[in-house]
């Protein structure tokens, strides 16, 4: 198991993840209010910032890409579409 941290408006919250599952799919599993529309990567209500562990996280695919733009950059992703690979802290909106 993975652990992700959640930091949000109410304090962190700290889960276990199994490799490869979403952000978006995590975060609600374990009762963390994350926004969300489409759960495709094309609406981008479910952005979230990467504080910590941005390299542990899967390659942005086209669809967050083109949605972010340089956003990315600034360590923005979508929870929809980043799959966590390992240790990780993100500030949800």
């Amino acid at each position: 198991m993975i652990p992700v941290v959640f930091v949000t408006s109410q304090g962190d919250v700290t889960v276990e993840a199994e490799e490869g599952a979403t952000l978006l799919e995590v975060g609600h599993a374990n009762g963390v209010d994350i926004e969300y529309s489409c759960k495709d990567g094309r609406c981008g209500v479910c952005q979230v910032t990467v504080l910590e562990g941005e390299a542990n996280l899967s390659e942005p695919d086209i669809d967050e890409v083109d949605e972010l733009f340089d956003r990315i950059d600034d360590g923005v992703r979508l929870a929809c579409k980043a799959r966590i690979l390992g240790p990780v802290r993100v500030r949800v909106r």
